[in-house]
């Protein structure tokens, strides 16, 4: 499921999603969104990094074998050097401080003001109410979104409960 969710661009964490659905609609991803998701996947997700390294084989248009697997083994960690376990609070604040990028990727935040864009799950009810999106674990009722665009909680917040 986890794995499923980031490949969907449904992790809950916005930077994230953007980038996976960019790639998903384009074929393609710019090299700090890659450094950006591997890491997510293999050091937040715990998820084998041979499958994201496959998944960017079969979708990306600029693809090329040494550099993808080499990156990605690089990502997981397991090249024996340093390990870059990216903060994506961090990288989204940095790379997309008014959020113009998960917005226009994540259409469902479109209302939501930056900074609070790369933090939907701290919305309160009445900012969601506000900003026209309810952020809701995923499979919850349609009826709890009362109308409104779903955007998921983030996995690590799912797991922690």
């Amino acid at each position: 499921d986890r794995f499923r969710r980031w490949v969907e661009g449904t992790t809950g964490q916005p930077l994230v999603d953007a980038n996976m659905r960019e790639l998903k609609c384009t074929g393609f991803m710019s090299n700090r969104g890659r450094q950006n998701v591997a890491s997510y996947l293999t050091q937040d997700l715990n998820v084998d990094w041979r499958l994201g390294a496959a998944y960017f084989e079969e979708v990306l248009i600029d693809h090329e074998v040494t550099a993808n697997w080499g990156n990605w083994n690089a990502a997981a960690g397991v090249t024996g050097g340093r390990v870059n376990r990216f903060n994506i609070l961090k990288q989204s604040k940095d790379y997309d401080v008014d959020g113009a990028y998960c917005r226009l990727w994540c259409p469902e935040l479109a209302g939501v003001p930056p900074p609070k864009v790369h933090t939907p799950w701290q919305l309160s009810r009445t900012e969601q109410e506000q900003y026209g999106v309810a952020v809701l674990p995923p499979g919850a009722p349609a009826e709890a979104a009362g109308g409104k665009p779903t955007y998921p909680t983030p996995i690590a917040i799912e797991q922690s409960r």
